[in-house]
């Protein structure tokens, strides 16, 4: 099968899982909310970053075999191959016994750190303790899906991810209606393990991804010193980044309350949803961009790659825009919980999650080279200059002020030091690079949001989900023409409509 359909089927099929993580998502949280308190589903985020910071034992050992794997996969050297394997599986295995451990240790301190309520202390530490459990499971197993990945199999993992939600939205109902309260979303974490694992290596078995019989054997002591090097610059990237993701929450929940980290869930829940819908397809394609960087092909590797940047970018822009103008109004109805955080904070929460996405699109293929140099601290220190910059400004801002600054730290972080490493790495210039793939669209969406604001206004009369869905659809349909005939190039423009006719021609021309 061609790379260009593997890349068709896998954008396909992770919008297909994407519109069921919706649907669980839609349904999930307002039956959870239901059954737990604001501060109860607050503490369960808690617990999902730390659980998140844990992970980061890994020290970047997943991203960098898997750089190693891209040049000895299909056959090029099967022992090296079935070398580098073997070394993986046991590698992290050992680090889900050191996460199982910090793990545990850090269930017992970590409430009172984090000014978890007294009364509410007892579970924290429990649900705690049992996902630690579930992490190191997950991290245990991890290898034995990532030959899918590696061989452009995403549509397969995708699969996974349809099943796995499908799944959760069985368990987490029963397990809620059984009175198991906050411990229900535990069940939910088993239950997708359960099912992921077996999939996944039973995927990998019948397809041969797995290194041949007698491959099996630990890497020479020249292989682990190189990938051990690579793993350390990798571990420091993950770090800083998997610190950014669950910052925010962080630092609102330290600095404004617990309550106010519950509504970050809620209130960038539909926020998260968008930026997966349009990062699918730069997830899908850079293991594609890697493999062409790889066999040499440098300069069609940074055209794909700014292609494929722009369309993210555009969608998120188009996505972002929309979802401002009605996220407050959506809130409410949607769980009714009532609240402060208006529009206002709905467009903080638009920016920062704009500067995520052109942050993610500059980093995300920094791994083109084995050498990453100052770019590897970027994350982390990022991360610290934005906690420190919160500490003094989030009691007089409050949840605006961590939003705006975390955001501002994506733009002078990871966005200018990416482009920067991807410049260095490709002989391009980063003002070309960030023109040719952010330019178009980020002029855009102003416009887009200007109007969504407009049209919001104008069908505030008209009540209820009638009025949402009116206002979202009008606002969606005006700024798609405009997104799609002005902030993406022509070329970008003709392969996504070429794509999406390329069914229809098909069926058009078997029954003629």
């Amino acid at each position: 099968m061609s790379k260009k359909k593997l890349l068709t089927r896998g954008i396909f099929f992770s919008y297909v899982a994407l519109v069921v993580q919706i649907g669980y998502s839609f349904l999930s949280v307002p039956l959870a909310l239901s059954h737990l308190s604001t501060a109860e589903f607050g503490m369960w985020g808690l617990v999902s970053t730390i659980g998140s910071f844990l992970m980061l034992a890994e020290l970047g050992m997943t991203e960098s075999f898997m750089r190693y794997l891209f040049e000895c996969k299909d056959g090029k050297d099967p022992e090296r191959y079935g070398r580098l394997f073997t070394a993986s599986c046991l590698a992290l295995g050992l680090v889900a016994v050191v996460i199982l451990a910090v793990g545990v240790i850090v269930s017992f301190f970590a409430a009172s750190l984090l000014g978890v309520p007294v009364e509410m202390r007892a579970d924290f530490t429990w649900v705690m303790l049992a996902s630690t459990g579930i992490a190191a499971l997950v991290m245990g197993s991890k290898m034995l899906g990532v030959p899918l990945i590696l061989h452009h199999r995403q549509d397969l993992a995708q699969i996974a991810q349809i099943g796995l939600f499908a799944i959760r939205l069985v368990v987490i109902y029963l397990a809620f209606k059984a009175g198991w309260g906050i411990y229900s979303l535990l069940a939910v974490e088993v239950a997708g393990w359960l099912w992921l694992l077996p999939f996944q290596a039973w995927m990998c078995r019948r397809n041969g991804y797995f290194p041949q019989a007698g491959t099996y054997a630990l890497p020479s002591r020249a292989e682990w010193t190189e990938i051990r090097n690579y793993s350390l610059s990798t571990f420091m990237i993950q770090m800083g980044g998997t610190v950014l993701a669950g910052l925010p929450q962080l630092l609102i929940s330290r600095h404004v309350g617990l309550s106010a980290a519950g509504l970050w869930t809620i209130y960038t829940r539909v926020f998260g949803i968008l930026r997966d819908m349009a990062f699918r397809p730069f997830g899908i394609a850079v293991p594609m961009l890697i493999d062409l960087f790889v066999k040499g092909d440098v300069e069609r590797s940074v055209l794909r790659w700014s292609q494929v940047a722009q369309l993210v970018v555009a969608a998120a822009g188009l996505f972002f825009a929309v979802a401002a103008a009605n996220n407050a109004r959506f809130v409410q109805l949607w769980t009714g919980v009532a609240s402060e955080w208006g529009p206002g904070l709905s467009l903080c929460i638009a920016v920062y999650f704009l500067c995520y996405v052109l942050a993610g699109c500059a980093y995300g293929v920094i791994s083109f080279s084995k050498n990453f140099g100052i770019v590897r601290f970027i994350p982390l220190l990022q991360a610290a200059l934005v906690a420190a910059v919160s500490y003094f400004i989030a009691g007089k801002t409050g949840s605006e002020g961590v939003i705006l600054v975390a955001s501002a730290g994506f733009i002078f972080g990871m966005l200018f030091f990416g482009l920067r490493q991807l410049g260095l790495v490709t002989g391009e210039s980063p003002r070309r690079l960030f023109l040719s793939s952010f330019g178009r669209p980020l002029l855009v969406i102003p416009l887009i949001a200007a109007a969504a604001w407009w049209i919001t206004r104008q069908t505030a009369a008209v009540p209820g989900y009638p009025g949402l869905f009116l206002s979202a659809s009008l606002s969606f349909l005006l700024g798609l023409p405009l997104m799609a005939y002005l902030g993406v190039s022509t070329d970008v423009r003709g392969e996504l409509f070429g794509m999406l006719l390329k069914p229809f021609r098909r069926f058009r021309s078997s029954a003629t």
